[in-house]
């Protein structure tokens, strides 16, 4: 039986916003009987904002990209990582950003990693969007993904969602579920590109294994539909 994993935010999800209710109700009625797994960069209280309950109803979420594991609401596993050098440089690039616009929250440690954003991870919907436009043709991200993976050698910095930055140590990503959970593994993500922060697992799949890239939500429902 093959296991689905899912991504949550432009996958489960809008970006940072609860379920779509008609694709809740469906969602539960489809994991019956099947091996499911949530994953994400967020934390468990962050995504069950998003999700209620169905974290606690899935086989595992691993959260802060596989670095804390949850089964059914209790904490399995937790990594800690000191990253203050890491810090004081992203503090840096902060500091020198071009984009005008600041919200709240730049600089979040998590379990095993870091998540950074200029413009802020308490940005709305629509700064997001506007962010996501001006970062297309600048490459601010890439600028400092590729700065971090350069001077920073034992960190892998990816570009995760909208308007952000997941930072850890190097095999403490996305791509450790694969050791983690047995049997094949069908990936549903929106960043399965190479340099995406899915693509650190989907690097990591075999034969048995699918990838199904997704650019929203209503695309992992089309797919279920179908009879995935």
């Amino acid at each position: 039986m093959p296991n689905f994993v899912f991504d949550v935010d432009c996958v489960l999800t809008e970006p940072r916003m609860p379920m779509d209710p008609e694709f809740e109700k469906f969602f539960r009625n489809w994991m019956q009987g099947k091996s499911v797994y949530i994953t994400s960069g967020s934390t468990y209280i962050d995504i069950r904002k998003q999700l209620g309950d169905i974290v606690e109803r899935v086989n595992g979420f691993f959260a802060c990209q596989g670095n804390t594991l949850y089964i059914g609401g209790n904490q399995i596993y937790d990594m800690i990582w000191h990253c203050d050098d890491l810090v004081k440089v992203l503090e840096d690039f902060l500091a020198k950003s071009p984009y005008p616009l600041r919200c709240s929250g730049h600089i979040d440690r998590r379990s095993g990693m870091l998540n950074f954003s200029s413009i802020g991870s308490k940005a709305n919907r629509e700064q997001r969007i506007a962010y996501n436009k001006w970062d297309a043709v600048e490459k601010e991200r890439q600028h400092i993904v590729n700065y971090i993976n350069t001077y920073f050698p034992e960190v892998c910095a990816t570009i995760g969602g909208q308007v952000s930055i997941d930072m850890a140590p190097r095999g403490c990503d996305k791509g450790q579920l694969r050791g983690k959970i047995d049997g094949p593994i069908y990936y549903f993500g929106d960043q399965v590109q190479e340099g995406g922060n899915d693509w650190l697992l989907v690097k990591m799949l075999g034969k048995d294994d699918k990838v199904f890239p997704v650019k929203n939500w209503p695309d992992t429902w089309e797919i279920l539909k179908q009879g995935q």
